[in-house]
């Protein structure tokens, strides 16, 4: 038996549904359960709808089978395990709460998906609008919705366990992941290969990456309390258009840990007003400053005060 106390709510994610937990005893309705005191705060039920790819045809646009998913429920589970890429030709919106989970068997392999994975296969621009930011117009895949939903920020949003492409034309300009404003992304085991930022973010904070690969750009501008382990931005495309890297611009009190950006035309690491970070046992091999000859290593620009532990580096 489950049950809980008086005012609280219990809000389904599937059906969009809240629940007021009301006194006394008899039978439940459409809008209200009955209480019991031995549960001590609300609760949110997810139920995960379930996508397997296998069932859908490799000409399919992925990108509005995911929004027409998101319509139900805020939370995709992605059951592939085979060989196949399916392709996203419109970006996905997420709002709040959103939950995108892979089967942890998809992977990059030298300079492809190996395993089976997404693809984005054209450039396309998407306009995102926030209360308190500028519009930005880009070429994007996913990105939380920027507006608030009920007078609250974009906030929670989850990714892990599968592999993304891009094989769109163009490479310069496309973004994997993209935020305008919002707050608790969690990224764990996703490779991202091709897109020239595999994540932007204009405004973020409370942030997870954690074995993130990507032969793009991990972008963070303004932003707080972002902890980043394992992560590895390195390489560049095959047609030399993009390349990997870390940039920071105004980022306060985050970390990187046991990170890496290998093999890349340009500056490893990258920090503009960046105040109370600490990178520890960070490293990178045979990068070459070749952007605007800031370094190939780290390139400290205006106004940064940091803790460097234990750096390794090895340039050509």
């Amino acid at each position: 038996t489950i049950v809980f106390p008086v005012g609280k709510t219990i809000h389904l994610n599937d059906r969009g549904a809240d629940f007021t937990v009301i006194a006394g005893t008899g039978t439940g309705n459409d809008t209200n359960v009955i209480a019991s005191a031995l549960v001590s705060q609300s609760i949110v039920l997810i139920e995960f709808e379930t996508l397997d790819f296998r069932s859908y045809s490799s000409s399919t646009d992925f990108g509005q089978v995911f929004t027409d998913a998101f319509t139900a429920t805020r939370s995709v589970k992605v059951g592939n395990s085979q060989t196949e890429t399916f392709d996203f030709q419109t970006a996905v919106k997420l709002q709040s709460f959103t939950n995108i989970l892979g089967d942890g068997v998809a992977g990059i392999f030298g300079t492809d998906i190996f395993y089976g994975g997404l693809t984005k296969s054209t450039n396309t621009s998407t306009t995102i609008t926030n209360p308190e930011r500028p519009s930005i117009t880009l070429d994007v895949m996913f990105y939380p919705d920027g507006e608030y939903e009920d007078g609250n920020f974009p906030q929670s949003f989850r990714l892990e366990d599968f592999a993304a492409k891009c094989t769109a034309p163009t490479k310069v300009g496309t973004n994997f992941y993209f935020v305008l404003q919002g707050s608790s992304t969690t990224m764990k085991n996703v490779n991202i290969l091709d897109f020239e930022y595999a994540i932007n973010s204009y405004e973020t904070w409370s942030s997870y990456l954690e074995k993130v690969k990507t032969n793009g750009k991990i972008s963070f501008n303004r932003g707080t309390s972002i902890v980043i382990n394992q992560c590895s931005s390195g390489g560049s495309s095959a047609d030399n258009t993009i390349h990997g890297g870390f940039e920071f611009n105004e980022v306060r009190y985050s970390t990187l840990t046991s990170c890496s950006s290998d093999n890349t035309p340009g500056t490893a690491y990258t920090f503009t007003n960046c105040f109370q970070n600490v990178m520890n046992a960070c490293g990178s091999e045979f990068t070459r400053g070749d952007d605007d000859n800031s370094g190939d290593c780290i390139n400290f620009k205006l106004g940064n005060q940091m803790t460097v532990n234990n750096y390794y580096g090895v340039v050509r």
